[in-house]
């Protein structure tokens, strides 16, 4: 099964923490969605949004196992949906994990750069190590 992410698991540091098989990567796209901050968090929401467009990372064939870790990162907050994504401009099948209540959504896009440049060692801290992860 394909895994489209687009936000802390686009990045290695949190992926290979999570999963633990390698797995072939590509750009890509969701039309129709929207990423925004989540209150008070490091990480983004998805949410649909028609004219959308959300630009993220799909890892191709990833194990059931590998779904179930996935699964749990995830949480309650998210549900896992699938979906069409443009990879270098064709249609692909994934799953992508889209946030369950769009209250808790910030009004602003969630900033990749500044995740990349700082946010990230917060959310390793926050999130992975008190998983063991």
């Amino acid at each position: 099964m394909n895994v489209f992410t687009y936000g802390s698991l686009m990045f290695d540091q949190v992926w290979r923490r999570v999963v633990s098989g390698s797995y072939r990567r590509a750009e890509a796209a969701l039309a129709g969605h929207h990423r925004r901050a989540v209150r008070g968090e490091t990480y983004p929401g998805v949410i649909a949004a028609p004219g959308g467009s959300v630009e993220g990372v799909v890892y191709f064939d990833v194990t059931e196992s590998d779904l179930a870790r996935l699964d749990d990162f995830e949480g309650d907050p998210y549900e896992r949906r699938s979906v069409m994504l443009a990879v270098a401009g064709e249609p692909i099948p994934a799953e992508v994990y889209l946030i369950r209540d769009p209250e808790l959504l910030e009004s602003d896009s969630w900033d990749v750069a500044g995740f990349e440049r700082s946010g990230i060692f917060e959310f390793l801290a926050n999130y992975c190590a008190p998983r063991g992860l």
